[in-house]
């Protein structure tokens, strides 16, 4: 019977700092359309919040969850954000923050709908 021990040594971890070339978000964002705040959920998720109409060529308003390899989750679509219709106060109509917890996000910013909804500003999703 033989004592050999069987050594397996872990994958080698990135540098801290360095490229995640698995992160893949493909095109991004549209032309003038930007990123205000990214929060990282438990679930390794991150969401991403600002003035956007699509990402990766995927319909998002202003706000996305993408998976841990950067591709849209396509189970996750807060509809249409937006200001509310008697509204006509010069605004972006943004995301300015999200704030983590759990695998929810509270969501902060410059509208005043989420799917139909009433929210002043601030929603948790």
């Amino acid at each position: 019977m033989s004592s050999d021990i069987l050594t397996v040594e872990p994958p080698a971890r990135p540098k801290p700092g360095s490229l995640d070339l698995s992160f893949r978000p493909g095109n991004g964002l549209g032309e003038l359309e930007y990123l205000k705040a990214i929060a990282c959920l438990e679930s390794g998720q991150v969401m991403i919040g600002g003035k956007f109409k699509e990402i990766n060529g995927i319909a998002r308003t202003n706000l996305a969850r993408l998976n841990t390899d950067g591709s849209v989750d396509l189970a996750f679509d807060s509809g249409s954000m937006e200001r509310a219709s008697d509204d006509t106060s010069p605004g972006m109509n943004e995301v300015l923050d999200l704030l983590p917890f759990d695998d929810r996000v509270a969501v902060g910013g410059d509208f005043a709908l989420i799917h139909h909804r009433n929210v002043v500003e601030a929603a948790s999703v």
